[in-house]
């Protein structure tokens, strides 16, 4: 398993963990509270640094194991893979963006549950999702051999 392969399943696992720890806060929150939780610094904060200890955690364990793999420079197959993954977690994020905003524009008045309280953590969780996303495409194409 290449060594980007391995760094792509680090991070899926941590902003799996990050971003449904972020979750279920929030919606402990947003039970409590009777309506969607508006955003919340420390909880942003904790997710980003839960998320970044997981990360460097990871990626220092993959190194420690194949040190010569981790200071290699990444080939053009990387570069190849890097940019459709891109390209999927471009997709994922302009989908979910959208649907949010047409949601938002709808407003509560039109049915539509969609506040900017819930704007801002569907958003959140639509950049999770695109990044989980984003790294599932490096796997899949790196097990595909593109």
């Amino acid at each position: 398993m290449p060594f980007r392969e391995k760094s792509a399943w680090v991070m899926i696992v941590a902003l799996a963990i990050a971003g449904a720890n972020y979750v279920i806060d929030v919606l402990r929150e947003s039970l409590a509270l009777g309506h969607i939780a508006p955003p919340s610094s420390g909880l942003v904060l904790a997710y980003i640094i839960g998320l970044a200890i997981l990360a460097v955690f990871g990626a220092t364990i993959i190194a420690l194991i194949s040190p010569q793999e981790a200071e290699a420079a990444a080939d053009e197959r990387d570069r190849l893979i890097a940019a459709r993954a891109g390209r999927v977690f471009g997709v994922v994020l302009a989908v979910g963006v959208v649907s949010l905003l047409g949601s938002y524009i709808l407003g509560p008045h039109r049915g539509s549950p969609v506040n900017g309280d819930a704007l801002f953590q569907g958003l959140l969780v639509v950049m999770m999702a695109a990044q989980i996303a984003e790294y599932a495409a490096q796997i899949w194409f790196y097990r595909r051999g593109t």
